[in-house]
């Protein structure tokens, strides 16, 4: 299933790079969110473990994932995508099942996420680090209300 609250979670304090799942692994645990709802599981510690090798983690994951290097994993898996700093470009023409896989920037940092549109709403994973379930929204803007999008993918399931 999909992982949310991550610092809820038992390995909460293992390491995710040189950081914690807890307090930086927010984007490895978006990529796997991903691959549950696309039907192509992978285990997070493997996730993890292949960004960090890639290079894809800043500060060898004391600053999380670069959200710009999501689109690397992606390529290798065979996931289809279509990448946009722009929330218009990524929700224009939304359909039942998309799934966007994004970055959000507030004044503690940023944090990425994942949502399925399903029933008019945006099914959000791991939106909130201490909340162990989804949340929906009407839209994608009001998840981050209090920020702005930094990155997104539309994953093309």
């Amino acid at each position: 299933g999909v992982i949310n609250g991550q610092d809820l979670l038992p390995y909460a304090d293992e390491h995710c790079g040189l950081g914690t799942y807890a307090h930086n692994g927010c984007g490895p645990i978006a990529i796997y969110n991903m691959m549950q709802l696309v039907g192509k599981p992978s285990s997070l510690k493997s996730i993890s473990s292949e960004l960090f090798w890639n290079n894809n983690m800043i500060a060898f994951g004391l600053l999380g994932l670069n959200p710009w290097s999501m689109a690397d994993y992606f390529t290798a898996h065979g996931v289809e995508y279509v990448g946009s700093s722009s929330v218009y470009q990524l929700t224009s023409d939304i359909s039942e099942g998309s799934i966007i896989v994004f970055t959000a920037m507030y004044s503690g940092g940023w944090h990425a996420m994942t949502a399925l549109y399903t029933n008019n709403e945006y099914m959000v994973f791991n939106r909130y680090d201490n909340v162990s379930t989804h949340r929906s929204y009407s839209s994608l803007s009001d998840v981050y209300s209090e920020g702005w999008l930094v990155y997104g993918y539309r994953i093309y399931p």
